[in-house]
């Protein structure tokens, strides 16, 4: 079994620890009994022991955990006659893997929503710099108390509307990072040199407002 227990591996899943509120010894238990069920159709007949191999831990200790899992039925415990002994089975019973489909499929579903979101946002950076680069050819050069900021350098702001966006919300660097990565990947460079401050600054400012971080 030593060298059976050095070969082996166990997924562990965040969900578990997340929506389960597993953690430690009890997460890894069931994280093994779980990858044995996960098709609805296998079942765990390693036993205690080959679990307190794998956590390094006491049987007692590992019989402790099977019981607590069992009591918050997130597995299911049977016997089977085994070469003249009763031995012990542990499944994860149906509901929790309908659940887990759950999480998966909310989760999926919060992925493909920001995705939207995200798209939408980047949309609505095209359309405000290209309409105002139109209108705005003023150098942020002329401000001496101007600072570029972000990653690449493509958003500047006056020392002024630094102190006022950090009033509205300690993540001020988060949304000058968004517009600092639009123009980058997007080739709009130019527009750093074109903006001035309060473009940049009502920009962002547009963005706290869509977040909801300030009322419209």
């Amino acid at each position: 079994m030593e060298e059976e227990i050095k070969k082996s591996y166990t997924v562990v899943h965040s969900w578990m620890a997340r929506d389960l509120g597993l953690k430690g010894n009890e997460l890894l238990t069931f994280a093994i009994i779980y990858n044995f069920s996960m098709d609805g159709a296998g079942k765990f007949f390693g036993g205690k022991k080959y679990i307190s191999k794998f956590i390094n831990s006491s049987e007692r200790c590992t019989e402790y955990i099977l019981k607590g899992l069992t009591e918050k039925k997130l597995i299911k415990k049977s016997q089977i006659m085994y070469h003249g002994r009763l031995s012990n089975i542990f499944v994860v019973p149906d509901e929790v893997l309908r659940q887990r489909k759950k999480f998966v499929g909310d989760l999926r579903k919060k992925c493909v929503e920001q995705a939207k979101k995200n798209q939408k946002k980047d949309e609505n950076i095209a359309h405000y710099i290209k309409e105002n680069n139109k209108i705005n050819n003023q150098s942020i050069y002329q401000n001496a108390e101007t600072i570029r900021l972000g990653e690449y350098e493509n958003v500047v702001l006056s020392q002024e509307w630094m102190e006022r966006l950090s009033l509205v919300t300690p993540d001020i660097m988060d949304y000058v990072q968004i517009v600092d990565n639009f123009i980058e990947e997007n080739d709009f460079r130019t527009i750093s040199s074109q903006w001035g401050t309060d473009e940049f600054g009502n920009y962002i400012l547009s963005l706290m407002k869509e977040d909801g971080v300030v009322p419209d």
